[in-house]
């Protein structure tokens, strides 16, 4: 049993199964407000998220993008762990939030997120996108470069990819840790990624992003999932980021939060405490040093 997670949380954990199989909201009543459903139209687009607590002065709300077929959901242990007021939701076509017939680009997925942002009256954010959720996560840092205070990408190069010969059926057919990953998104969902999704480079754009950013990689060779970053991507991302903090996981590869769920969690707390700071480099490094295990580990 993860350590990190508190008995609210492992309540969580006992109702999610239900939630996602019959695709109903938590019962947040159950856990006593620690959580509560928000349904937010974009348009046509009914978008689920999950909110943890309220905004904090002096600390930025958590906003997390999730991968490309992961439901909110599946931020199940940061929720819970996590420091302060955050939020997660599940893309059109994930989890609860509806399923259009089309609309699986870039530009719509970003579309999604602004509407959370707006709905939620969110003012100061710090942006989380693991896996295909980064490249959403840059999308929007880079379309609205004045809004967000820090940005998190977990494992996720600086470009967002369209789908190759055989992808739809890689990902309609996955079963991910004995789940089918069709319990979290749609075939809709996928068959409009696989129709919609356009190659975009972001590598000449990153320069734009002037608020912090640090970037989680995993590091582990024998990972069945290996990490999606490049020797070539660490580098675009270095020269490209101004003080950019490079965080490596060694115990695992792509799916960090899965693969060492300690290290993540308190991987995240450490940024926020250190955005909470004002952004003191030497509060962050303190922090840092104090991780459970010494299970991250940085190289800037």
């Amino acid at each position: 049993m993860n350590q990190g997670v508190d008995k609210q949380g492992l309540i969580w954990i006992h109702l999610i199964f239900k939630s996602v199989c019959q695709r109903e909201a938590l019962p947040t009543n159950h856990l006593g407000g620690f959580l509560k459903n928000r349904f937010i139209g974009n348009g046509d687009v009914v978008i689920h998220a999950i909110e943890k607590g309220s905004p904090q002065q002096g600390r930025p709300t958590l906003v997390c993008c999730m991968g490309l077929w992961e439901s909110a959901e599946r931020a199940l242990e940061l929720l819970s762990v996590c420091k302060g007021h955050a939020v997660a939701f599940s893309f059109r076509g994930r989890g609860l939030s509806s399923t259009p017939a089309k609309g699986y680009d870039l530009e719509s997925h970003v579309s999604d997120l602004e509407a959370v942002i707006s709905s939620l009256d969110l003012k100061s954010i710090c942006l989380l996108g693991f896996s295909r959720g980064g490249a959403y996560a840059l999308g929007y840092a880079i379309k609205r470069p004045g809004v967000l205070q820090a940005l998190i990408l977990v494992d996720q190069p600086p470009r967002h990819t369209q789908f190759g010969k055989g992808s739809v059926e890689f990902w309609a057919n996955l079963i991910y840790q004995g789940v089918p990953v069709i319990n979290h998104i749609r075939l809709t969902a996928i068959n409009g990624l696989g129709k919609e999704a356009r190659q975009i480079d972001f590598a000449n754009e990153l320069s734009q992003l002037t608020v912090p950013v640090a970037l989680f990689v995993g590091r582990s060779s024998d990972s069945s999932i290996p990490s999606d970053l490049s020797e070539q991507d660490l580098e675009c991302y270095e020269q490209q980021v101004s003080g950019i903090r490079l965080l490596g996981f060694p115990k695992a590869g792509h799916m960090i939060p899965d693969e060492d769920p300690v290290g993540y969690v308190s991987a995240v707390n450490a940024f926020l405490d250190f955005l909470g700071t004002g952004g003191k480099e030497k509060a962050f490094l303190q922090k840092r040093m104090g991780m459970v295990g010494g299970t991250f580990q940085s190289w800037k």
